[in-house]
């Protein structure tokens, strides 16, 4: 067949190749190609052909150039452009698809596959509104276009136009009565107008349609967690998984479930859920996951009582060897242990324990990698956890003598074993040794080298280049400096970070009382974090505010470094780290649109007097979202501190640990309930916790009255723990009760551990 292009082959031998497409392997019919090409080299058709193949076998650059040759011998044909632009649009270089679309719409004005792809190549690009008119187009060129009444209406989601979104997922189901993307899309609309009961059927019935499609799982279970169902939610979840299990927001949705989770029953799917969390950068903070995690761990092995000492001691090398081969082997373990302190005290036991075989057992230990891998493990759990451990008189000895024997190595020129570092390195930090510097690392020893090594290298530099505003001269702002200098808090590996929202939009998720929406319009605020500490805080919030900028101050510049290097190890770049008192911000003559001042002000000489200035520096709808600890909460720590008379900040860190390890075994209750928090099981947050320097507590009706004097109103508590939500609905379940304090002075009066960490809350400025 001859065409004004050249020749191609006939029609017949074109179709036949196109039939065997679906049943033929790809590499077949592409080797009938190349013999077709002898005789037709500027076939256009077989060039578009092997185009098509070449994507389907996922080979971008052969795939490009095809349709590329196509387009050369055929420029003014849309369909190689749009071909070529699938391409790209599949390996997300949006802006070249863009560019092909817009050029086949040229040649095929009227092609609704054209105009839909294009407004799929703005959307991505965020460009919504130029997206929408695509999708308008392409209904206009097929009024039964499922796809584009879908595509529309979503973006109509995203835009918050929810009627006409709703109108537009109705009128596709009108079309296709089993198109479960439309249920699923109207279950989000629902969902939006906080319709849940409609939202779960609407969810339902696009699984009963499409059981292995993905998100629906994931959207029935995030609408029974609106509904604080939140097992039911776990197990959606959990079916999510099993169809996706690289979904981002689906693993961090179950980062914060963990929270709640006690598992009674084996189950390895769970275990590796659990895994798959914690192995990601931002999906779950580890504390979060750790009780949850633990509980899986021993109901799968509760049989050989995996991480619990062994009956026998740590002189029987052999059952102790088996037991500590038999706890590598769990990933899931070995993994948790690495990122955060353990609040277990069976799980404290153990690892105590096989810290104390291994010492005790180096020489034997030469040859047993699953035994290496332990140590190294431990030694960053004792690392995280300030290498609070207690340690036998036996074990000092032996570590004494294993410090000279590895310094004297280094000094001539050899590498210690590795299974000697990393018992060194379970009692005390590798960077406190310069001549470890320089010496290369085994593999199985780079996280280990990198955590207490390289970091604190790092954490070095950027201390010493950090900016500051102003001296600390006042006493009590000097005592709690030194406290986060000798103890930076908390030591932390990874976060749970959410999709960035805008103000308006975590004012939804948060539940708060609005009192000025001009608020709700800033869409670039500024952000105070007054006091954030190693970073989590100030990391968290600025992932969470779309189109932020944070200053983040603090007192401790061992604090600041710490939060600079996880700041920058995550790729974020709108925070500015800043080491300053609050006393002295207001010479920075600065206003912002959001402060957050969680657990800094009752460590003040005078809460009111840090709170004043911040209030000077919020903006007049601004809002603050503030924490302070709860007398109530707080008894048994103010038992346990009255004890001391005011000597407790003398404590060495040595004598710390002797007298955390005396508490452990006493009778105590008011010891005890201390103890039973996850911030007990590291040194620096069992001295922030139990035995800061300076501490005020205070009572909801006190906060009441500060509001009062501030100025500022109410907007609603923070509740990390969701039950105690709903067990205050049931309580008081009239409207709008959660923003009564008085409410809450109540309840808590017969729930006083309601707020065990502090009470956190927002509030906005009343004029």
């Amino acid at each position: 067949m001859q065409t004004l292009y050249g020749s191609e082959p006939d029609d017949n031998t074109l179709r036949l190749l196109f039939e065997k497409l679906p049943f033929g392997g790809a590499e077949q019919i592409l080797d009938e190609i190349a013999q077709l090409q002898y005789d037709f080299p500027l076939s256009i058709n077989l060039f578009n052909f092997k185009g098509a193949i070449w994507n389907r076998l996922g080979d971008v650059v052969k795939s490009t150039r095809c349709y590329r040759r196509a387009i050369l011998l055929r420029p003014d044909e849309g369909q190689f452009y749009s071909s070529l632009g699938n391409v790209f649009y599949l390996t997300q270089n949006y802006s070249g698809s863009t560019k092909l679309f817009c050029r086949a719409k040229v040649n095929q004005p009227n092609n609704r596959n054209t105009h839909f792809n294009l407004g799929n190549s703005y959307r991505e690009q965020g460009d919504l509104e130029r997206a929408a008119l695509c999708y308008k187009r392409s209904l206009e060129l097929d009024n039964r276009f499922i796809d584009g009444y879908n595509s529309l209406g979503l973006i109509l989601l995203e835009l918050k136009e929810i009627n006409e979104a709703e109108l537009l997922f109705n009128t596709a189901l009108q079309i296709d009565k089993a198109f479960s993307k439309g249920y699923n899309n109207l279950g989000l609309v629902q969902k939006h107008k906080n319709d849940h009961e409609t939202a779960l059927k609407n969810f339902k019935r696009a699984i009963c349609i499409e059981p292995d499609s993905p998100n629906l799982y994931f959207n029935l279970g995030e609408t029974h967690w609106k509904e604080d169902e939140f097992l039911i939610a776990f197990k959606c979840y959990l079916k999510e998984f099993v169809i996706c299990d690289d979904n981002k927001e689906l693993l961090g949705a179950i980062g914060l479930s963990l929270l709640l989770m006690r598992f009674t029953k084996p189950s390895f799917l769970v275990e590796q859920v659990i895994h798959q969390v914690l192995k990601r950068k931002t999906s779950c903070k580890p504390l979060h996951a750790v009780t949850a995690a633990l509980s899986i761990i021993k109901n799968n092995y509760k049989n050989i009582e995996l991480i619990n000492p062994p009956k026998e001691n740590e002189h029987d090398f052999q059952g102790g060897l088996k037991h500590l081969r038999r706890v590598a082997e769990n990933q899931l373990f070995m993994e948790l242990i690495t990122l955060c302190s353990i609040p277990d005290k069976g799980c404290e036991d153990f690892l105590t324990f096989a810290r104390r075989f291994i010492t005790l057992n180096l020489e034997k230990l030469l040859d047993e990698p699953s035994v290496l891998s332990l140590s190294s493990a431990i030694a960053l759990q004792c690392y995280v956890n300030d290498f609070m451990f207690v340690d036998m008189p036996e074990e000092r000895t032996i570590v004494s003598k294993l410090e000279e024997t590895i310094l004297t190595s280094l000094a001539g020129g050899a590498t210690p074993p590795s299974i000697f570092l990393s018992c060194l390195a379970s009692y005390k930090p590798i960077i406190k040794y310069p001549s470890m510097r320089s010496i290369k690392f085994p593999l199985e020893l780079e996280c280990l080298k990198r955590r207490q090594l390289l970091e604190p290298l790092e954490q070095i530099t950027l201390r010493e280049t950090m900016p500051s505003h102003g001296k600390i001269v006042r006493m009590v702002s000097q005592k709690v400096q030194a406290q986060y200098e000798q103890n930076p808090y908390p030591k932390w590996v990874k976060l749970h970070l959410s999709k960035p929202m805008l103000l308006d939009e975590i004012a939804v998720v948060e539940g708060l009382k609005i009192f000025d929406k001009s608020i709700l319009k800033v869409v670039k605020p500024e952000v105070l974090i007054a006091g954030c500490g190693t970073g989590q805080h100030s990391i968290t919030t600025a992932n969470s505010f779309l189109n932020s900028r944070v200053l983040a101050i603090d007192l401790s510049l061992n604090s600041l470094a710490y939060a600079k290097m996880k700041t920058r190890k995550l790729g974020i770049n709108n925070i500015d780290y800043l080491h300053a008192d609050i006393l002295n911000l207001d010479k920075l003559n600065r206003q912002f649109d959001i402060i957050e001042s969680i657990g800094v002000l009752h460590h003040m000489a005078d809460p009111l007097e840090g709170w004043q200035i911040l209030r000077r520096m919020l903006r007049p709808s601004g809002m603050m979202r503030i924490g302070l600890y709860s007398a109530r909460a707080r008894k048994s720590v103010t038992a346990v501190r009255n004890r001391f008379k005011g000597n407790y900040s003398q404590l060495g860190d040595d004598e710390l640990r002797s007298l955390r390890a005396k508490a452990r075994n006493s009778s105590d209750n008011h010891w005890r309930t201390v103890l039973e928090s996850g911030d007990a099981y590291s040194l620096s947050e069992f001295r922030d916790l139990a035995l800061h320097v300076q501490e005020h507590q205070f009572t909801i009706s006190q906060i009441e009255d500060l509001l009062s004097d501030l100025n500022l109103k109410f907007c609603g508590f923070v509740l990390t723990d969701y039950t105690m939500r709903q067990k205050f609905k049931k309580h008081f379940p009239e409207k709008n009760t959660e923003f009564d304090l008085k409410k809450w002075d109540v309840f808590e009066k017969n729930n006083e551990y309601t707020f065990a960490g502090m009470y956190q809350f927002w509030c906005q400025s009343a004029t």
